[in-house]
């Protein structure tokens, strides 16, 4: 508790936690208040107001400190050309009286509210962030959240169902629940490959890697389980020392070779999850993806230039979105703007493999960026709607440059 024994001067990695992990944390104990049967809208809004206004606090009471290079001007060229589309679609164009005031607004103010202005929050305060004490904070905050959802479970196993997936409360879907518990995998990762542990401590980090695989079986969702393993092996691959190609080439080889058994035991411990990945890999079924992608890539060959709608209809859901972070960006914002994006993430993921290659503390983070980069390819997560996302990239974006590196190995 010794955040909140100072407010203002902690208000930097206040922020951060709440951008990353908070509204997670304020689901989790509301929905399981005795007291609250329903997670009501206006919970939403009253947790996303205290939390803007905090952003905002943060971005008016701290001079910016830092340098900036191309990497942070293309992350902000392509949010100002987003926030131009949205607007523009949503108030300007005529088509756009089709849709309804409501669904104009709740748009909006997420989009600025609730995602941009507290990612400028971290882009201002970054340099005033102990990382090392704030990805200790989001472990501990996600154990908890995780561990909730999942005794949850054991307890009422129909009470988070949604067709045989689990969400993680309530409030939170199961694509959440699959994130966030592959995020607390790798998090225990990190530590257990770059903390200096007692053996209590390498136990306990064992039982939370155990704990997160658990959350994201049962949270049944494939887009997660796909982004974890592609986050976890890519470092990995990517060191290319011999043992690593001999330790490969002995998993390929006992995979292939014991695969029945390995399916039957994954089909017994999480049968939802296992199903969905055999439709997927076995007999093509994309759950409709495939016919969102190829909706989106022809908005893209009809508008190459400035593109079109962000959202693929006039009428506000989640499912009006390409689920696909670079098709969502390329058919909304034109090509150009598409290289932009292709280049900024390919930075990104480039900069994390160094940063784990070489155990550095902000590691956790660069974990949290490849999973939410596969994540938003795999499943979907568009810049504007992910403040979490924006938050991880940005640690990257600026700690990657090497003129801010004295802020990296300095802690």
């Amino acid at each position: 508790m010794t955040l909140l024994t100072n407010l203002y001067k902690n208000r930097f990695i206040i922020n951060a936690i709440l951008i990353a992990v908070g509204y997670q944390l304020f689901t989790t104990i509301i929905t399981h208040l005795p007291f609250i049967d329903t997670f009501d809208q206006n919970y939403s809004i009253a947790y996303r107001a205290i939390t803007l206004f905090i952003a905002i606090f943060v971005i008016i009471t701290n001079p910016v400190r830092i340098k900036y290079r191309h990497q942070i001007f293309i992350y902000l060229i392509i949010w100002i050309l987003y926030l131009i589309r949205v607007n523009y679609d949503l108030f300007i164009r005529i088509d756009s009286i089709q849709i309804p005031l409501q669904s104009k607004l709740y748009l909006s103010q997420f989009i600025i509210g609730s995602t941009f202005i507290p990612a400028i929050s971290i882009l201002f305060s970054i340099h005033k962030i102990d990382l090392h004490v704030l990805s200790s904070y989001i472990y501990r905050l996600l154990l908890f959240v995780i561990i909730i959802a999942v005794f949850s479970h054991l307890i009422n196993p129909d009470k988070l169902s949604f067709y045989g997936r689990i969400s993680l409360n309530k409030g939170q879907s199961p694509l959440v629940f699959g994130y966030y518990s592959s995020l607390l995998s790798l998090f225990s990762i990190h530590y257990l490959k770059n903390g200096i542990n007692t053996k209590t401590q390498i136990t306990l980090h064992w039982s939370i890697l155990i704990i997160g695989i658990v959350g994201l079986g049962l949270s049944g969702s494939r887009g997660p389980a796909i982004a974890f393993i592609l986050a976890l092996l890519l470092p990995e691959i990517a060191k290319m020392r011999i043992k690593n190609i001999i330790y490969f080439a002995f998993l390929s080889f006992s995979l292939v070779l014991f695969s029945t058994h390995y399916i039957r035991i994954a089909t017994n411990l999480f049968p939802t999850l296992t199903y969905r990945l055999s439709e997927m890999f076995l007999l093509g079924d994309y759950g409709g993806r495939d016919i969102i992608y190829a909706r989106g890539i022809q908005q893209i060959a009809d508008y190459p230039i400035f593109g079109n709608w962000f959202m693929f209809d006039l009428n506000y859901s989640v499912t009006n979105s390409a689920h696909n972070a670079l098709i969502g960006a390329t058919m909304s914002l034109g090509v150009i703007v598409g290289v932009l994006f292709t280049y900024m993430y390919i930075w990104i993921i480039w900069k994390s493999i160094y940063f784990i290659k070489k155990g550095a503390y902000i590691t956790p983070f660069c974990y949290a960026a490849l999973l939410s980069i596969f994540y938003s390819l795999f499943t979907g997560g568009d810049l504007i709607m992910k403040a979490e996302f924006n938050m991880f990239f940005l640690v990257i974006l600026i700690l990657g440059n090497k003129h801010n590196e004295h802020l990296l190995w300095s802690k």
